[in-house]
């Protein structure tokens, strides 16, 4: 039981700090397509990483999903990586729906 708890809790931290790093990439990301490369860059890609990787962990700890080298297994950071991107448009979406 408190192994559930505590994976649980990895996969909430996990889940937490890829939605607050992604805006930040984001914004860095703009830059650097703009020829504005900055330093924060790789730390805010290095969170996004560790966070990623810590909901992997965690997922696979409790449910035994997403199984080593499998197909779900290899896509799994992709897909996040491609999805944080998405992030700050529905957070705005949110904030300007539902802070009238």
């Amino acid at each position: 039981m408190s192994d559930t708890v505590l994976y649980s809790l990895l996969f909430i931290a996990g889940l937490v700090g890829w939605v607050w790093s992604a805006s930040p990439l984001l914004k860095f990301l703009i830059y650097a397509a703009e020829k504005d490369y900055r330093w924060p860059l790789l730390g805010w890609f290095t969170a996004l990483t560790c966070s990623v990787f810590l909901m992997k962990f965690s997922l696979f700890s409790m449910t035994g999903w997403p199984e080593p080298e499998t197909l779900s297994s290899r896509m799994f950071y992709p897909i996040c990586l491609f999805g944080s991107y998405a992030i700050p448009f529905v957070l705005e979406y949110l904030r300007t729906k539902f802070m009238r």
